[in-house]
């Protein structure tokens, strides 16, 4: 019988995942390890979704109710501050709590150090943690770091599995209720047909744990997508490999036996270097047929130089040949981009928005922020340069500003990084993306209250105010812009009394613009200004009741109604998950109304004020102790 006997398995949330289904977590890595012990242990499970509105105290219910006596948890950087949490409540539970992942891998001993955490589990982590289990820490665990009798001690590392046939397909039935649906019941599932990675670039952490290129065989692959398709739910699967169409030979090889298999009941999704877009071109037209939809590349900079010293490969010519083979195909495209390296300046990262606009990227372009994990020669290299300004790992989700400019403060980077999302979803995509008034005005709602969840990202003080950054973001396109339109019932009705519709937002008591719609028989101008006196009374929504609206709907909520309007599949089944939406749906629709009686009312009475949105703000919460790692 095994050392441990009930194992729970935490996958560490953080304060901020996109509103985007292409990141909702599922868990496959922790299934991975279930998958490992499932016979010899009397409980394995993953007790609690990082989507639940307050999981830690879900897990705290888990371990009155199951008594686990070792606790696993996975923590990427960001991350890592919830991860202490867990441990805290875990080890006072009494169970033995290890650390595994990313950023335990990279700063062991700091992670070690904390008085609630008895191991760490290094690098690739299916047989040191199989290891672990069976025969409790000791110096025989290859790859495990652990204390004993006050003392760190760490294991030399565990080799590298080189046939990955020989894992176990993830152990899916142990995973949590995630918006109303558990283990094998997943409609958005994330599946690995390799790990590791050819290249070596300075930014990336996946070196740290997987090291060189190990493909699984087709048909092993295939055996897992087999398991998981559904003739009746059009599952969204994300092919979550680093480099998934580097070997054209087994893509070609995997394309052929979905065919043969019928597997085509798919959404798919995947990421790939340009090189790979551009060797595997001619399999794009079936891959297409087979349900994929969406290859998203990382271009990372316009600039040569950055580009180079970031060791990614390829090149800008080869990034837009890439593009346009991808688009070609009828599938979608998304584009990455790191802004704020040490040395840009304002100029520089204004090119970066011009640059993925050129490229047809203006609806897809996805900004990240220079952000040196642990375990990446960035890291290293910014370290011993002094260049790291904040080690808040809240901050470490590729959207917080936490390294030193030579040219500009974090907080004009943080408002830059709004300027790109402004030139690039800003009010020409909103325009072009909704074709009546109502559903941009909408849009504009939705954008707004995301925006505002990555300015929460920004977790420490002196980095700009809320006001500088959603001012950013809605100026950047200031300007006008005509659509062909057909007309609405309503919009028909409102032209009979004026050709001219107007709609204010309020950035702050000094700061607004108008939006200035022009109804003409087919096609519909929009004016974007700034605000002037003389454009008299207006239906006024401000900042701070899109603000009212982020609080009340936290990024949380917004990634369950993100995923109730993704999914697909019978009418019956999304009924009878309906109710696990409720209160989520219960907190929009109140928000929502509130701010339609506050914008009423301001337009009828300016003078008064219907609600103050800001008496009950709630601060983002305590956080644990921030440490300062030592290389």
């Amino acid at each position: 019988m095994s050392y441990f006997k009930r194992i729970a398995l935490i996958k560490s949330h953080q304060i901020f995942e996109p509103p985007e289904h292409t990141y909702v977590s599922d868990l496959t890595e922790l299934c991975y390890l279930g998958a490992q012990i499932e016979k010899d242990v009397e409980v394995v499970t993953i007790p609690v979704s990082p989507y639940t509105r307050n999981p830690l105290k879900q897990f705290e219910k888990s371990l009155k109710r199951e008594n686990f006596d070792f606790v696993g948890i996975s923590s990427m950087t960001a991350g890592y501050t919830s991860a202490r949490e867990y441990a805290k409540v875990a080890k006072a539970s009494g169970a033995h709590v290890s650390m595994g992942g990313y950023h335990p891998t990279a700063l062991t001993e700091d992670v070690l150090s904390d008085s609630n955490v008895d191991s760490v589990v290094r690098g690739e982590g299916d047989l040191t943690f199989r290891d672990l289990i069976l025969h409790g820490p000791s110096e025989d665990v290859l790859g495990l770091s652990f204390k004993k009798n006050g003392e760190m001690l760490h294991n030399p590392d565990a080799e590298l599995i080189t046939e990955m046939d020989n894992l176990p397909q993830p152990l899916r039935r142990i995973r949590p209720n995630r918006y109303g649906q558990k283990g094998d019941e997943y409609t958005i599932d994330t599946l690995y047909s390799s790990r590791g990675c050819i290249a070596k670039c300075t930014f990336c952490a996946n070196d740290t744990v997987n090291k060189g290129f190990r493909p699984r065989s087709p048909e092993h692959f295939i055996e897992e997508l087999e398991q998981i398709h559904d003739k009746n739910i059009k599952k969204i699967v994300k092919f979550w490999d680093s480099i998934f169409l580097f070997d054209a030979k087994r893509v070609e090889q995997i394309v052929e036996l979905m065919f043969k298999r019928n597997l085509t009941n798919f959404r798919i999704i995947t990421e790939s270097r340009s090189d790979d877009v551009i060797r595997c071109e001619h399999l794009f037209k079936e891959m297409r047929r087979l349900g994929f939809e969406k290859i998203q590349i990382g271009i990372e900079s316009p600039d040569e130089k950055t580009f180079k010293a970031l060791r990614k490969g390829g090149s800008v010519q080869k990034h837009e040949r890439a593009i346009h083979i991808v688009q070609d195909s009828g599938m979608v495209v998304d584009g990455f981009l790191i802004i704020g390296h040490p040395h840009e300046t304002e100029e520089d990262i204004k090119r970066y928005a011009d640059f993925a606009t050129r490229l047809e990227l203006d609806q897809r372009a996805f900004f990240f922020v220079m952000t040196p994990y642990p375990g990446t020669q960035i890291y290293r290299d910014y370290y011993a340069k002094n260049l790291i300004d904040s080690f808040e790992w809240n901050s470490y989700c590729n959207f917080g500003t936490v390294v030193r400019l030579n040219n500009l403060k974090r907080s004009q980077l943080k408002n830059l990084l709004a300027h790109c999302y402004g030139v690039t979803q800003g009010f020409p995509y909103m325009f072009n993306r909704q074709k009546n008034i109502p559903l941009f005005i909408f849009q504009l709602g939705y954008t707004a209250v995301a925006i505002l969840y990555i300015n929460d990202v920004q977790v420490e003080k002196g980095l700009g105010t809320r006001n500088d950054f959603m001012g950013a973001f809605f100026k950047a396109t200031f300007g006008t812009y005509r659509e062909k339109w057909k007309l609405k019932w309503w919009e028909r009705l409102y032209k009979l009394f004026s050709e001219k519709f107007i709609f204010r937002l309020q950035i702050s008591e000094n700061d607004s613009f108008v939006m200035d719609f022009h109804l003409g028989d087919d096609e519909v101008t929009l004016n974007v200004r700034p605000y002037e006196k003389r454009d008299g009374r207006l239906l006024t929504v401000t900042l701070d009741d899109y603000d009212y609206l982020h609080r009340k709907v936290d990024v949380t909520d917004a990634n369950t109604l993100v995923f109730l309007f993704q999914k697909k599949g019978k009418v019956t089944n999304y009924i009878h998950q309906l109710y696990h939406f409720i209160p989520v749906l219960t907190r929009t629709v109140t928000g929502v109304t509130k701010v339609f009686f506050n914008v009423g009312w301001r337009f009828l009475f300016p003078s008064s004020k219907a609600f103050d949105f800001n008496a009950n703000e709630k601060p983002l919460g305590e956080r644990a102790e921030v440490s300062v790692p030592q290389e």
